[in-house]
């Protein structure tokens, strides 16, 4: 079981907002599933500006709190997804300030009156997600890292995660002498490397 924790501060200049949470993590013994419960609250203060700019009605509180439920699971070697369920609740200035509607004369066009929009003052809102991977490549496991060459299209041996070595670096030419021009650079070698995930296997 593993724990974690997350304390935000962010703010523009008609929004602050303090963001708290907390996961707790229960890996399977089988080493192939990880499920996690978190809980986030945000305590958020907006300053009301319409969109004439327009501040004469201060500012209010917006506050969410949010609870979800994942689980990551190994399908098979090559196969893993993840699951879960986010239920949020909200409450205080839910609306978009500057969001209006502006009702005009038909006949001058000038602006008679403008409608804000107008919300409840509580949501309460459920989320359910899910993704699924799955490598295509034929014997390409997931903690393999190999490298290719476009010219040939050969795989070179599996690598050790994290080991890859750097490109190699080319020396400039050398100066020129009298009658004799510079040494050209050696040929290049264009090569891409493929780098995947360690995954648990069964």
């Amino acid at each position: 079981m593993s724990l974690g924790e997350h304390v935000g501060y962010s703010f523009e200049y008609d929004y602050n907002s303090i963001g708290a949470g907390g996961s707790v993590a229960v890996e399977s013994e089988d080493k192939n599933s990880i499920l996690t419960y978190s809980l986030d609250t945000f305590f958020d203060t907006v300053d009301i500006i319409r969109f004439d700019g327009t501040d004469d009605e201060g500012s209010d509180d917006h506050i969410s709190i949010a609870g979800t439920i994942n689980l990551y699971r190994v399908l098979s070697p090559k196969t893993h997804g993840q699951f879960g369920l986010t239920v949020s609740s909200q409450s205080g200035f839910l609306e978009t300030p500057f969001n209006s509607v502006m009702i005009q004369d038909p006949v001058t066009s000038a602006v008679t009156s403008e409608v804000t929009e107008e919300l409840s003052d509580s949501r309460l809102r459920a989320a359910l997600y899910g993704t699924v991977r799955h490598s295509l490549r034929p014997g390409l496991p997931w903690s393999s890292a190999v490298a290719t060459t476009p010219t040939t299209g050969r795989v070179g041996a599996p690598r050790a995660r994290g080991k890859l070595k750097p490109p190699r670096r080319h020396r400039p030419p050398e100066p020129s002498r009298p009658g004799v021009g510079p040494r050209p650079c050696p040929a290049k070698r264009s090569t891409f490397s493929v780098v995947s995930a360690e995954l648990p296997s069964r």
